[in-house]
């Protein structure tokens, strides 16, 4: 099936060569085809077709690493567009296989993580569901990427916190409630933010405390919550969500520091 992009490129590829090459190829055609007139590569006689003012073609041999058929418009688009348009048609053509050939060492990596928290069922899951954005085995690296799915749901709880806050205009022990809590997300956002700042080897204690600061922001807005009998919204189900996804930050902040120091281990009882 043709690929397309942005009308100015359409792709049709079986994949035969690594990635320097393809970028190479496709350089190659970029400045072939630099004329404003139409450009092809057939994929038969593997040349670079250019057509000329009067119509007659001319043929131009092209590297053999792709059996490609690839037209080109140009028509009136500037050379940044056409620049563009071939890396779009570049990252499509790559197979995704090709950027994820430790997949297997990274999800031992991660299973390892989710065995030493305390909910490993429910650490899995949201891993899983996340994957794709995992490319490393490198642990502080991975803790950068756990470091943003925390701060993704807790943004995701904050903005629901205020929401709610402002639907619960005739009940102020709910808004109470809601804009407390909303102040806690708020900061454990701020403190998440502050540990990924604080990733490299010299400052890595400071991961550890911004972690220890957000169980305490959390642990805070829980604590509101079990002083009321209702909970209209089923926030504490959100609150326990989170909870899992700090957990997992603080075994993977603990995890680096122990491969840092060959001493300390991860403090699973927060």
């Amino acid at each position: 099936m043709p690929i397309h992009a942005t009308n100015i490129l359409e792709i049709r590829c079986v994949y035969a060569g690594g990635i320097a090459q393809l970028t190479r190829l496709l350089t190659r055609l970029y400045y072939k085809c630099r004329c404003r007139r139409p450009c092809s590569v057939d994929s038969a006689s593997n040349k670079a077709i250019k057509t000329s003012p009067r119509g007659r073609s001319q043929e131009q041999p092209v590297e053999e690493i792709l059996h490609c058929k690839i037209s080109v418009k140009m028509g009136g688009h500037s050379l940044h567009r056409i620049a563009v348009s071939i890396a779009l048609v570049f990252a499509i053509a790559v197979p995704s296989s090709m950027g994820h050939k430790h997949k297997p060492e990274v999800e031992k990596a991660l299973k390892e993580i989710c065995a030493k928290t305390n909910k490993s069922e429910e650490c899995w899951k949201i891993i899983k569901s996340q994957f794709s954005r995992f490319n490393t085995t490198d642990r502080r690296g991975v803790l950068g990427v756990l470091i943003d799915l925390a701060i993704s749901k807790a943004n995701e709880n904050h903005h629901r916190l205020n929401r709610l806050f402002e639907e619960a205009s005739f009940d102020d022990r709910l808004k109470y409630e809601y804009i407390s809590c909303s102040k806690n997300y708020n900061d454990a956002i701020r403190n998440l933010n502050l540990a990924k700042r604080s990733l490299d080897p010299s400052h890595h204690l400071n991961v550890i405390v911004e972690v220890a600061d957000t169980v305490q922001e959390l642990q805070s807005c829980i604590h509101e919550y079990d002083k009321e009998t209702i909970d209209p919204k089923h926030f504490r189900s959100r609150n326990e969500e989170f909870g899992v996804y700090i957990d997992i930050v603080n075994v993977a902040a603990f995890l680096v520091l122990a491969e840092d120091n060959g001493s300390l281990k991860p403090n699973q009882h927060w």
